[in-house]
């Protein structure tokens, strides 16, 4: 049985497009919007989830005191109150930082798909982590480190 010495049975198959592929022509200010928007988009991402942690945490707390007064309802409440700000001002922070990623890294496709799937709550954090995730491999591909929260624009460009 012989084979030729340039082919590899265990080897992987070879892919036929890469998803990561801009649309359109790479230049600095491209990857520099992009690095912006992604490190944009995580720390909103962040913010976003320490509101949700806030907005069940406080009325537990508050309940779970037997003798609780007026004035700690009047403190939760403003809790409560901030933290919702907080979480709309984060949402839409991070919708548009998603579409200013997701126009110049994905597809036009997945664009639209990951924008619809960002405005529902729990799908939303799942879309974000993916534009997250290939803003991260376009930036890598490209030879610009990226760090817990993204690229550090200031000394990368």
């Amino acid at each position: 049985m012989s084979s030729a010495p340039d082919q590899n049975p265990f080897q992987s198959p070879a892919t036929v497009a890469d998803d990561i592929a801009p649309v359109k022509a790479v230049s600095g200010n491209d990857l520099r919007r992009v690095a912006v928007s992604q490190r944009l988009l995580t720390l909103c991402a962040t913010l976003q989830v320490a509101a949700l942690i806030l907005l069940t945490c406080v009325p537990v707390l508050h309940f779970q005191r037997q003798n609780s007064r007026v004035d700690d309802l009047v403190y939760t409440i403003l809790v409560e109150a901030a933290a919702i700000s907080v979480y709309v001002v984060a949402f839409i922070i991070a919708t548009l930082a998603a579409i200013a990623v997701v126009t110049r890294v994905c597809t036009p496709r997945a664009g639209v798909l990951t924008i619809l799937l960002a405005i529902i709550p729990v799908a939303g954090f799942i879309a974000l982590y993916h534009v997250d995730r290939k803003a991260r491999a376009y930036l890598r591909a490209r030879g610009i480190r990226v760090g817990f929260y993204g690229a550090d624009v200031g000394r990368t460009f």
